[in-house]
């Protein structure tokens, strides 16, 4: 369901100006959230799931992930259960998005995660991340149309969009040789129309989109974004577009304290999202 045009002039969901993402000051962050993957449901309505405090059990054999994850590069890759993260970045324009999970949130050990070195000489070219794809695959027994493919998300400690072309160049590299790879990204979603154009143009699966609440004021608090960037309306523009040009949306929220969970699930749903998470807040 798109939103109304009650509720799109409500919010104000205007496009942001691509200078303006491109001229925020990134800022660097030091870990992430974790997420796990959620397929599309067959029905209309949108699906609600809360976030226990860890997404995968402990004691889980190792994965083609985890194995992957770990023969790469220090902070190129990681994994949480069968599923391979790819790290672009420490930059971001925004909080993090694990700061907004509270003051004890901490990735599992056994994700292997570590953050990039600092420079930008240390973010990954394309060609890196796609043999870390590859090499994941290699080891991975898909069956019949790919129903059991856990798919590969681009995450990190940063936000992952500022590296839009490397990241079109990495799937445009990975399907040189395995056409069916599905991919997913996490992002805050402070990106304008043109981004979301691009991203349903590279065949993008889906995309998680950090929408953190329904009141644009909390939303300052709770993210931090760079002053240009376009904040909660920017937000919830870039859901608009993600859904207009046929991209999956889930959106979630961390149920951190004075965040009305229901009013952010009624929200995403109203601007078309087919999933949406609130995941627990760590004290």
């Amino acid at each position: 369901m798109l939103p109304t045009p009650a509720l799109v002039a409500h919010l104000h969901v205007v496009p942001v100006p691509a200078a303006a993402t491109a001229s925020a000051l990134p800022r660097a962050s030091s870990q992430l959230h974790r997420l796990h993957p959620l397929r599309s449901p067959a029905r209309r309505h949108l699906a609600v799931t809360a976030a226990v405090s860890a997404d995968h059990g402990p004691g889980m054999s190792s994965s083609a992930a985890s194995v992957a994850a770990a023969a790469a590069r220090s902070g190129v890759a990681y994994s949480l259960g069968r599923v391979l993260y790819l790290s672009l970045t420490n930059r971001t324009n925004a909080r993090s998005i694990v700061d907004t999970r509270g003051p004890s949130f901490a990735m599992p050990a056994s994700s292997g995660f570590r953050p990039l070195l600092p420079g930008l000489e240390h973010e990954p070219l394309p060609e890196e991340l796609a043999a870390v794809v590859d090499a994941c695959y290699e080891n991975m027994d898909i069956v019949g149309m790919g129903e059991n493919d856990p798919g590969v998300v681009f995450g990190g400690a940063g936000e992952p969009l500022l590296r839009l072309e490397t990241i079109t160049a990495t799937m445009e590299a990975v399907r040189a040789s395995r056409h069916g790879v599905p991919f997913r990204i996490s992002t805050n979603g402070l990106f304008p129309a043109s981004v979301a154009a691009a991203l349903a143009a590279a065949r993008v699966g889906r995309v998680t989109v950090a929408l953190a609440t329904a009141d644009p004021r909390q939303y300052e608090a709770l993210m931090q974004p760079e002053a240009g960037s376009g904040g909660h309306a920017a937000v919830c523009g870039f859901v608009v577009n993600l859904v207009e040009a046929g991209v999956e949306v889930e959106c979630t929220v961390v149920k951190a304290p004075g965040v009305d969970v229901t009013a952010a699930r009624q929200l995403a749903e109203a601007l078309g999202a087919v999933e949406f998470r609130a995941r627990e807040f760590f004290e």
